[in-house]
């Protein structure tokens, strides 16, 4: 939800816990001397009664210039700062210079502060603010804002809200939501405070490859995907890893989850993700590897001029599954066998040149297979 605080005129006076004490005047002094400061992103606009940092320094402890270029108050020295929307303090009679500060943008003014009285100072700093906050707020808060004049910003916080000066028009906000991101178009006004609200809130997949038997030596392809169960459509792919398991941050939502890995070891289910709870995804496939050698006559290993060919058991003269070079191993779903090898020229319109016996597997199981030239 978007929130656009139109110019509405000063606030009230500040209160007791917008207060922030300064070293009081001497005692000497007849009445109390004060400094009080208010920003604002517009001459005629509302007081800012959040996001602004103040310092106020004594001009006798710091070297001032104008700036030739912009004409703005330029200065070198250290000042005191206070982390407070609105400024009241008890100073000293002297010169000063106050300083206000929203999302690095600044600025300054000198002032006089005379004894017995109270100056006032209205600062305006003549930009448009805009200020994502996050729920929850304790996740911290990441993204990225495409401008009208094609740039991009990037940010990060770990204590939202997120506060960036902007310049007017249409820009494109994106925030990262774990693994996933919300989008949302902002029309920044001139000298305005836009308030963007971002629900940022995720549940976890974890997904592990559980095959009941020993650790495979390969890894999984794991891909998830926006999932919408009215139209039974995948969507967006959101994550893409390889791993014998994932572990993601999603927000809540429904996700299409698949897996591969060689011939047909392919796994593929829909799983809803909750926010603030854990989804748990074990997938169970039955695999086995087999490593072929082919030999001549004598027996000695061809090591070229073939490929192999995984065929269906019960059918040789199928199209083949999938096709490896000497020396590679194949990696096959149980669920689908018999399988056989073909040993095939490519050169000679694939001729067979030898074949294997039909070959049942059992669940992990790695198998060399010698396959002799006819």
């Amino acid at each position: 939800m978007c929130l656009l605080l139109a110019a509405c005129g000063s606030s009230a006076p500040t209160t007791a816990s917008q207060t922030a004490q300064a070293p009081a005047s001497t005692e000497q002094d007849a009445e109390v001397t004060r400094l009080q400061a208010v920003a604002r992103l517009a001459p005629d606009g509302p007081v800012l009664d959040d996001y602004v940092e103040w310092t106020v320094y004594a001009v006798e402890d710091v070297d001032l210039r104008v700036d030739s270029t912009t004409g703005d108050l330029a200065i070198s020295g250290t000042g005191t700062p206070y982390d407070t929307p609105r400024l009241d303090l008890a100073l000293a009679p002297g010169e000063y210079v106050v300083e206000a500060e929203v999302a690095f943008q600044e600025t300054r003014r000198r002032v006089t502060v005379a004894p017995g009285g109270t100056t006032t100072v209205d600062l305006v700093l003549d930009t448009a603010l805009l200020v994502i906050e996050a729920t929850p707020d304790t996740l911290g808060l990441a993204g990225r804002i495409h401008k009208p004049n094609g740039r991009t910003t990037n940010f990060a916080t770990s204590q939202p809200p997120k506060l960036q000066a902007l310049a007017p028009g249409q820009h494109e906000l994106v925030v990262y939501r774990g693994a996933g991101t919300v989008r949302r178009t902002v029309d920044i006004a001139p000298s305005q405070l836009t308030v963007v609200e971002v629900d940022v809130s995720t549940g976890t997949l974890v997904g592990q490859f559980d095959v009941g038997t020993e650790e495979p030596a390969f890894d999984l392809e794991w891909t998830v995907r926006t999932w919408n169960p009215e139209t039974r459509r995948s969507g967006e792919t959101v994550v893409e890893e390889e791993g014998p398991g994932i572990e993601v941050r999603l927000p809540p939502g429904a996700y299409l989850v698949e897996t591969a890995a060689g011939v047909n070891v392919r796994f593929r289910e829909v799983i809803e993700v909750v926010a603030g709870a854990t989804a748990h995804l074990p997938v169970e496939l039955g695999w086995a590897q087999i490593e072929p050698t082919l030999i001549d006559a004598e027996g000695e290993p061809v090591t070229a001029g073939f490929d192999w060919w995984l065929v269906p058991g019960d059918d040789l003269d199928d199209k083949p599954w999938t096709v490896k070079r000497p020396g590679e191993r194949f990696l096959v779903n149980l669920a689908y066998q018999p399988y056989a090898l073909l040993a095939v020229d490519p050169d000679a319109d694939y001729a067979r040149l030898a074949q294997s016996d039909v070959l049942t597997l059992q669940p992990g199981e790695s198998r060399q297979v010698t396959v002799r030239l006819d």
